[in-house]
């Protein structure tokens, strides 16, 4: 659906710039497409966010172990939690799907990297809030398990894809 409402507004730009082209200069300021653009450009929009709502509800389940954790009896800081292990493998399970999807439409692959990786992040936040108590221990494999999410996260783009990119810089 993404594609083709790309497709369609493209097409209506061309369309818009031949009419005008193609009628009597004085009524080439009434040939308006603008609110057919808008529409498709919506549609687009809500495309991305259901793709963005797919990928946050498969990470869910994984949050919520997050936060049931108990983190105050955590005795050693080891590898990366389950927790993210279960994040990262849904990222290679759903990116690389996504990606191919959207071979032809990169700056949408690209949009729904960022609104992903914005939505994420503020559920991630809620959920290490929902940590308490912590001991120093757990506090430390949250901080391992974080930059070990971090990682992924500037991965995102390039999951289980050929051709790895750095992540842009700010």
């Amino acid at each position: 659906i993404l594609t083709t409402a790309e497709y369609c507004l493209e097409t209506t730009q061309q369309l818009e710039g031949k009419l005008k082209e193609k009628v009597q200069p004085a009524l080439a300021d009434k040939v308006d497409l603008g609110s057919e653009q808008d529409l498709f450009g919506s549609v687009i929009s809500q495309c991305i966010q259901l793709l963005v709502a797919d990928l946050e509800c498969a990470c869910e389940p994984a949050l919520v172990t997050m936060a049931k954790t108990a983190w105050q009896t955590w005795e050693s800081v080891g590898d990366q939690s389950q927790y993210v292990t279960l994040m990262t493998s849904q990222f290679k399970h759903y990116i690389p799907f996504i990606r191919d999807c959207l071979v032809s439409s990169r700056k949408y692959f690209t949009q729904f990297c960022m609104r992903f990786v914005n939505a994420f992040m503020t559920r991630f936040v809620q959920q290490l809030y929902k940590c308490k108590p912590v001991g120093v221990v757990g506090a430390e494999q949250l901080l391992l398990d974080t930059h070990m999410l971090k990682t992924a996260l500037l991965d995102l783009p390039s999951v289980g894809s050929q051709v790895t990119r750095k992540p842009p810089a700010r």
